[in-house]
Formats: C-alpha cells, structure tokens, sequence
C-alpha cells in the first residue's frame, strides 16, 4: 500500500473540514432561506452553492490534461 503525501494527506483533511462546516451551516436553513435574495440581482444560497460544486466540478476534472477552465 502507497503511503499518502503529507501535502495531499493535509489538503484532503481540510477540504473534509470545510465540507463539514458548509453542511452543518446548510442544515440549519429551511427551504424559502435556502432560496432567498435579498433583491433581483442577488443570488440565493442555493445558486451559490450549485455555482460553487459546478466550478470546484470543472476545476478538478482532467485537470491534469486540461486547464481547468472549460
């Protein structure tokens, strides 16, 4: 069995951390919060987590043949 990089081993923890802080925050909206604007030109939360998981998407797809921005 291949031993982790520390660097990649670190990049892993925190990227879980921050998953679990985003789910945690998430949780505690209901449905109308999840998809209030403050005005017109504002995005809700939803839209910006779904823009967030599109780009992170994209970013980390092929990116060691592409780069990045498809």
């Amino acid at each position: 069995m291949m031993e982790k990089d520390p660097f990649i081993a670190a990049c892993l923890t925190e990227a879980h951390r921050y998953k679990k802080l985003g789910d945690a925050c998430l949780e505690r909206l209901n449905e109308a919060q999840l998809h209030w604007q403050a005005h017109e030109n504002c995005n809700s939360v939803a839209m910006l987590v779904h823009h967030l998981s599109e780009n992170m998407r994209s970013r980390f797809t092929d990116f060691l043949s592409s780069d990045g921005e498809k």
